[in-house]
């Protein structure tokens, strides 16, 4: 056992891991303190729902130490099983339990009531008396984040947690983890949704060749990949002769009919595009709106990809 450093609840020291012959760790560390929800991303195979199993102690290292919540996984007491919960993809546990008796069940090894919730998760008394296996894809996951929550977890770890959802589910459980995240609670989401990343995260774990980078603030990471501008028109003769205007290495592309996009490295440089435009008098002319905004998120997550170093 370790001593937690004070909102410190999951720590990875120098950790080897390998999936049978394959070396997915090496050497990787992490810090992740509460009140926080964390995106992990990288390229297909990194390692994205290996660094669950290593967390949560389905995958021990072979080298290198994991702590979480204070100790090394898996944690298995009455206590830790209700302070960390887990809502994987494909998950669908007890399916041979009615609804009932799956809530039932929960309440007892989690010691809270759940039940008195059941309706603010979309989930009607006509389905308690139904299997699990009988659920729909979306009632059940409805079932299985009703049963995640209502404990007031500690470390929640979500995995794909809305594939296949509908618009009202999804909503339901994107407000469940900002609210768990207000409470105190460390989130650790993977999700291929890049919206549903970038409306949750506040921090971003990039996994790539081996190595765990971050965590990295979302904000702060956009800023750090550029801004856009963005440049309407009226037609296409003001977009031709705006081009004409823009300094010579200015990297522009149309992005949709009569709007021009111009991509710069930082805020110096956005500012300087924009007092070009505004300092010529035709240019602005040209101009009928523009916006400056950070980068988007796939274009950080695609520049990470393609980036020899992090």
């Amino acid at each position: 056992m370790t001593t937690m450093k004070e909102n410190v609840l999951v720590t990875a020291a120098n950790i080897d891991v390998r999936r049978g012959s394959r070396s997915v760790f090496q050497g990787a560390s992490l810090e992740l303190v509460a009140g926080n929800i964390y995106a992990i991303a990288g390229p297909n195979g990194a390692g994205k729902t290996t660094l669950l199993d290593v967390i949560t102690g389905l995958l021990p290292p072979e080298k290198g130490d994991i702590y979480l919540l204070g100790r090394t996984p898996p944690l298995t007491d009455g206590d830790s099983l209700k302070e960390i919960k887990v809502l994987r993809q494909d998950g669908r546990p007890f399916s041979d339990l009615t609804v009932r008796d799956f809530i039932s069940f929960v309440e007892q090894v989690d010691g809270v009531e759940i039940d008195v919730h059941r309706e603010r998760f979309g989930l009607s008394t006509s389905l308690l008396d139904q299997k699990v296996s009988s659920l729909s894809g979306g009632e059940a996951k409805r079932l299985q984040l009703l049963t995640t929550v209502v404990s007031e977890p500690s470390v929640v770890i979500l995995d794909e947690p809305t594939t296949g959802l509908d618009p009202t589910s999804r909503e339901i459980l994107w407000n469940e983890i900002r609210r768990l995240r207000d409470h105190g609670a460390l989130i650790l989401l993977v999700t291929h949704y890049l919206e549903e990343m970038e409306s949750l995260a506040d921090a971003l774990i990039y996994i790539k060749a081996g190595k765990v980078h971050g965590p990295y603030p979302l904000s702060e990471l956009k800023a750090d990949f550029g801004y856009v501008i963005t440049f309407d028109f009226t037609d296409e003769a003001a977009v031709s002769a705006f081009v004409t205007k823009l300094p010579s290495d200015a990297v522009y592309h149309e992005v949709r009919e009569l709007t021009l996009r111009i991509d710069v490295r930082n805020s110096s440089e956005a500012l300087a595009m924009v007092a070009c435009v505004s300092g010529d008098s035709s240019a602005r002319k040209l101009v009928q709106d523009f916006a400056v905004s950070t980068t988007t998120l796939a274009t950080v997550l695609q520049k990470l990809e393609e980036a020899e170093e992090l």
